[in-house]
């Protein structure tokens, strides 16, 4: 059965919102699948390595974040990333090779608006993201201004940024672009900085589309 495409995107603003500050080394990839007659999702986190209790731990308290009932997986991996089985859709999948481009196409959202609001390019920019975060990438964030057909993207990092983030940045922001075929985007600027500032100090702009787990951490690698 087909997904309205208002209840794909509202799953996908979810799913990002309890994704935030939640994602640490071991996800390879976060899939979710709606269950229209239930109202409910269930979100499965793909790892690369046999899941201990503090990922369903952790896989349950971004379950909570969602204002829809929920059922949390964690399964061992070491397929490919394009091989795993996407449910009705990746949230999430960290760079690993190169198979980004396979991963945006089989996500793609043909019905997306081409009048776009906020939700707009932060789901957009989420589905771009796919194969492209790495664990230097520390958040994420964007700005977006209609009237002026401008967006901006900009990265921290949590050392120098270098050339191929640059590189990876541009790509992101072009396959965001290449979502809105009819609203064409005129003002298209990548930022990548370094911050050691603490993750809730650092400028959202319009809105944040990915952070790391930053606490916590030594017990889930």
């Amino acid at each position: 059965m087909q997904i309205e495409f208002t209840t794909i995107k509202s799953l996908r603003l979810g799913l990002k919102k309890g994704l935030l500050g939640e994602v640490y080394p071991p996800i390879r990839a976060v899939a979710y699948k709606y269950d229209e007659s239930e109202k409910s999702v269930i979100i499965r986190s793909y790892l690369d390595r046999k899941p201990r209790q503090n990922d369903y731990d952790i896989a349950s308290l971004f379950s909570k974040k969602l204002d829809i009932k929920s059922k949390e997986e964690c399964v061992f991996s070491d397929a490919p990333l394009s091989q795993l089985d996407p449910l009705d859709g990746l949230v999430y999948a960290r760079k690993e090779n190169e198979e980004s481009k396979e991963l945006y196409k089989s996500n793609f959202l043909e019905n997306i608006t081409q009048d776009p609001n906020i939700d707009d390019i932060c789901v957009a920019i989420q589905i771009a993201l796919l194969g492209c975060i790495y664990t230097d990438i520390r958040k994420i964030v964007f700005r977006f201004i209609k009237e002026r057909k401008s967006i901006l993207i900009r990265y921290y990092f949590d050392r120098c940024p270098i050339y191929a983030d640059v590189r990876n940045a541009t790509l992101v922001l072009d396959k965001t672009t290449q979502i809105f075929t009819k609203f064409k985007l005129e003002e298209k600027i990548i930022e990548c900085s370094y911050s050691d500032a603490e993750s809730s100090q650092l400028e959202f702009l319009s809105g944040i589309v990915y952070a790391r787990k930053e606490y916590d951490i030594d017990g889930l690698l």
